[in-house]
């Protein structure tokens, strides 16, 4: 994380004086890039599998909890207030690996965002009920 702050400082001198070099900026580009790539690799291949288990049963599950809740969605589409709830569907999901603090707490951060994108009509009563849901 150091070099990527000096790298930064380094091309922003460069640019200061005008001595800005393509070559040196796209170098640096890629070897973050190469960086960026190499963390997420190794999330994907050891802590996140390690915590969550098989990826693709994990996204199987998220797709099954997403699947259900889009079933019962307005046909106008997506609401804000939806995607908190399917963000909390995918934190549901993980919940069958390893059970986390921050897991929980990203629920929690979700469903008061979702508190707060509830349409107006809803707290006030003023909508239609459906087997297919609220509209």
């Amino acid at each position: 994380m150091k070099e990527d702050v000096v790298e930064s400082l380094i091309l922003n001198a460069m640019r200061r004086i005008n001595m800005a070099d393509p070559d040196i900026e796209k170098a640096i580009s890629e070897n973050k890039r190469n960086k960026l790539i190499e963390k997420a690799s190794n999330l994907i291949s050891k802590d996140r599998a390690e915590d969550y288990g098989d990826a693709k049963e994990c996204h199987q599950l998220i797709a099954h909890y997403w699947n259900s809740y889009l079933k019962h969605t307005p046909k106008s589409g997506l609401r804000p207030v939806d995607v908190a709830i399917m963000m909390i569907l995918l934190k549901i999901a993980r919940c069958r690996g390893t059970l986390k603090d921050d897991t929980f707490i990203d629920i929690i951060g979700y469903s008061a965002l979702a508190g707060e994108m509830i349409p107006n009509e809803i707290l006030t009563g003023d909508f239609e009920y459906s087997e297919k849901g609220v509209y």
